[in-house]
């Protein structure tokens, strides 16, 4: 406890502090709403400060004069002598909305995500160093209140139905989600977040959006708030995508538009001005203290690291090769893997996706592998194992939207042993199954593989290999291969190939480093601009 003495020593400041806390302080705010100026006025009513999992925040209690009343903002950052909160970067003010859920958030219901998505935002913040959170309560049931709530998780029970179909079934209008958000614009304005400043909405719902930008703020991004889908949520989030617009984050049949292999992977390569393919291989023992210190759960760091990896890499790679294993050995590993196919599909959709797990097998078996990663998870290619023969390319060969990725020669040590084997025509055998390959790709979307760890004549294999098959080299970085004599292998087009890095890219730190991300983006565009050192001029797409 303070003692006497110190309290009346100090005792002006702490009036004074007593004062600006204590203190309502109102405004009235002007906005737009529906093409219509109006006025709300704003009281700031308290301050306090919150000690969580995520760190310290700031949370300010506001009323409104709107059909909502209370409003928390949440805050991380500094504050000036005003308590106002103070930006470092107007830039991209991390910012999400948060609607109350009493049941999700308070008694930790299970049938929704409510509760994970505020403690993901508040991480995320809490990681960026600064940012905020508007709660609003009131706003429970999607805005129809809390016994409405009640009401709709009743029917979901009782008839074992989705949450939008229960919400349905109480209402004559079909009127689900009666929220609004001008109180949200008129207390950013109060806490000096002005047009000037650019924010990075955290959401999955579009609607949110609305009122920010007819006050004339700027969005840099939209972003997926990413809670995985459980036995529990994922009906509940399928028919929020399917009637409430929702982004689409749970994996479902033919969710992506149909395109040719090879037209998507040359249009990635313009698009990054990149050769460049990541793979995403998640070892928990190499991933950063900072991503593995936490309270949180094996999957959920691994989603954490892999989050932040996409995000940073995105920009320059064309393609991200994601190796099957390193999810096989997590709990829940599987659910993982679909939700970051799930996260790249939603954030950039215009990058490749390639599932590295070696796959080869008799027709009914390929057909289920197919029916799996490129019906219901929409993938682009998958790395195969020619040794069973005809079967497994037989569902690539009359599809050139499925990419298959052929392990002709591979970068590991001991490949030779089996791919180096001389035939009775008097060629190693990873010769013959490059020229299968070949005579097999009548759509342009088989992409054999090839080590740079093994010296090979570039010059003679382009002759060899059609201008426009591409090639996936393997082995760089963390494999010593190298790149002496790969400007052979570019086509007319500067392309011709892309290069897999994992370890190079993903693990370039120390773990106790406090910038990993930017190791991780400096590797990746080292390894972008070497490449592209090779290739001569090249430009982005615009």
């Amino acid at each position: 406890m303070i003692s006497l003495y110190l309290m009346l020593s100090n005792e002006p400041e702490i009036n004074e502090v007593i004062n600006k806390i204590t203190n309502e302080v109102e405004r009235q705010i002007d906005l737009k709403k529906d093409g219509k100026d109006i006025k709300l006025l704003v009281t700031r009513k308290s301050i306090g400060l919150i000690k969580t999992d995520f760190g310290e925040f700031y949370v300010f209690h506001f009323t409104v004069n709107d059909e909502w009343q209370d409003y928390l903002a949440i805050f991380k950052g500094e504050l000036d002598e005003n308590l106002q909160p103070i930006f470092t970067n107007k830039k991209e003010v991390l910012f999400r909305i948060d609607s109350g859920c009493a049941t999700g958030q308070l008694l930790l219901d299970k049938t929704c995500e409510c509760r994970d998505q505020l403690n993901l935002a508040m991480r995320e913040i809490s990681e960026n160093g600064e940012g905020l959170i508007i709660y609003i309560p009131t706003q429970d049931g999607r805005g129809k209140g809390l016994d409405f709530k009640l009401s709709a998780l009743f029917l979901q029970d009782k008839f074992n139905i989705n949450n939008v179909d229960a919400s349905k079934l109480l209402t004559k209008d079909d009127k689900i989600d009666v929220r609004t958000y001008e109180g949200v614009v008129s207390i950013l304005k109060f806490l000096g977040i002005g047009e000037d400043s650019i924010l990075k909405l955290e959401t999955n719902n579009p609607l949110k959006k609305k009122s920010l930008v007819e006050n004339g703020y700027k969005l840099v991004e939209m972003t997926p708030i990413l809670i995985p889908p459980t036995n529990l949520t994922k009906e509940n989030l399928l028919a929020k995508q399917n009637w409430l617009g929702h982004l689409n984050l749970v994996p479902k049949e033919k969710h992506l538009p149909k395109t040719n292999f090879i037209d998507k992977l040359n249009n990635a390569v313009r698009i990054s001005n990149s050769l460049v393919c990541c793979g995403l291989d998640p070892d928990l023992e190499r991933m950063p203290d900072e991503i593995t210190n936490g309270k949180n759960s094996d999957f959920f760091t691994v989603l954490n690291f892999l989050t932040h990896v996409i995000n940073i890499t995105a920009k320059h790679v064309c393609a991200y090769k994601i190796q099957k294993a390193f999810f096989e050995q997590l709990d829940n590993g599987m659910d993982l893997l679909d939700y970051v196919i799930s996260y790249i599909h939603q954030k950039y959709p215009h990058i490749v996706i390639m599932l590295d797990s070696k796959i080869g097998d008799i027709d009914n078996t390929m057909k289920a592998y197919v029916n799996k990663w490129f019906v219901k998870e929409g993938l682009d290619a998958l790395v195969v194992n020619p040794y069973m023969g005809e079967e497994v390319l037989d569902p690539f060969i009359s599809n050139p939207e499925r990419g298959a990725v052929v392990l002709v020669r591979t970068s590991n040590p001991g490949a030779a042993t089996i791919q180096s084997i001389m035939t009775s025509g008097g060629e190693e055998l990873w010769r013959v199954v490059l020229d299968w390959a070949i005579k097999r790709n009548k759509y342009n979307n088989i992409m054999p593989v090839l080590p740079l760890t093994q010296k090979l004549e570039f010059s003679e294999l382009r002759k060899l290999i059609p201008q426009d098959m591409f090639v996936l080299f393997a082995g760089y970085g963390a494999q010593g291969g190298k790149l002496d004599g790969i400007q052979e292998f570019l086509n007319k087009d500067k392309a011709g190939f892309i290069i897999n890095s994992s370890r190079n890219i993903l693990y370039p730190y120390e773990k106790s480093d406090k910038d990993w991300k930017s190791k991780v983006e400096e590797a990746v565009i080292n390894m972008k601009d070497t490449l592209n050192s090779i290739r001569g001029d090249v430009k982005n797409e615009k």
